[in-house]
């Protein structure tokens, strides 16, 4: 019983985090009671500022463009303010897919979300960023990101086999590139992505791409993804392009149960299977059931007599019962504190 309690508690939990818990990492315990508040507020932060991550992956998403001044917001705030220097200290332990410090995922899911939503405005603002000298790295994503929005600009409903690609003409002449020279600098660069360094540009063009044939696609181009293939595209040269092309000819259930049995059936994870954490992640509310079905399952292995082998994939039920968020410390105090 005190197990099944467990559980009960935790698919709840579930339900109110799981938008933070693909990214935050379990702190150490600190002993001095200085360090412990330390932590405590280190915790608070990194909690916010995966939240807000969550928002704005979301926003570029589901294309709510009424939220463009607050994505611009955000990369404004960081030319004028800075970042703040605790959380440059944090580095995510697991959960993403590349190593880098919170307030870097946060500037990468804005500068992806604004390519989505394909708004001129965005434009002088990440030039504007990428500029400033202590942004400078974000150059690759920026110009991908402005490539995408003109092109999204030039066709905005690639519904046709010549709108996709009169569009996708004009991504790689955005980006300075003909479509044949982005795939073979693709086919260049592959596997260099190792997962722990930020993905190069060639990486980032083929995910903007693979998105924006998901999304002629969705509009009626049932040819977007063959069309590329035929010209030389390879989708497994990235493992995030190769997600959203497998991704986007399911429906909504059929992908949670897809990118489920690819999690369940592993053994063990490297840094790149990161990115289907993320996917499920990117599922939102619709997660929550086939996640809380699972959790009990994986509960029910361990009271077993025969408890099933260890798999890597358990850091999830730690990643659920580490959380130290506000949001539920008031309804989970002993899960808050574990």
């Amino acid at each position: 019983m005190r197990h099944k309690r467990t559980v009960n508690r935790q698919t709840k939990m579930i339900r109110s985090v799981w938008f933070i818990t693909l990214s935050l990492g379990v702190m150490a315990p600190c002993s001095a009671q200085t360090e412990m508040r330390s932590a405590a507020f280190r915790d608070a932060l990194v909690a916010s500022v995966c939240a807000e991550i969550h928002r704005v992956r979301q926003i570029g998403l589901r294309q709510d463009r009424s939220a463009v001044p607050a994505l611009l917001d955000i990369l404004q705030k960081a030319v004028r303010d800075g970042v703040d220097e605790e959380l440059l200290l944090v580095r995510p332990q697991r959960g993403m897919p590349w190593s880098a410090s919170y307030p870097a995922h946060l500037h990468t899911a804005t500068i992806v979300a604004l390519g989505r939503l394909g708004d001129l405005r965005a434009i002088p603002v990440l030039e504007a960023f990428r500029n400033h000298h202590e942004y400078r790295r974000f150059a690759p994503l920026v110009s991908v990101a402005v490539a995408r929005i003109k092109a999204e600009q030039a066709v905005p409903q690639a519904d046709t086999l010549a709108k996709w690609q009169a569009k996708v003409e004009r991504f790689a002449e955005a980006l300075g590139l003909s479509l044949s020279d982005l795939i073979s600098t693709v086919r260049q660069t592959r596997g260099v992505h190792s997962g722990r360094s930020a993905p190069a540009q060639p990486q980032l063009a083929l995910r903007a791409l693979a998105e924006m044939a998901a999304e002629a696609y969705r509009q009626g181009c049932q040819e977007s993804f063959d069309w590329l293939q035929r010209a030389g595209v390879e989708w497994d040269a990235d493992r995030a392009a190769w997600l959203t092309a497998e991704l986007a000819v399911r429906s909504p259930e059929q992908r949670i149960a897809w990118l489920m049995e690819q999690i369940r059936t592993k053994s063990a994870l490297n840094v790149v299977d990161e990115y289907l954490f993320q996917a499920l992640a990117d599922q939102g509310e619709r997660a929550v059931p086939a996640l809380e079905k699972w959790l009990n399952a994986l509960w029910d292995e361990r009271t077993s007599e025969k408890p099933a082998p260890y798999t890597r994939t358990d850091r999830m039920l730690r990643l659920c019962s580490a959380l130290r968020h506000r949001q539920f410390q008031s309804e989970f105090p002993s899960a808050a504190a574990a």
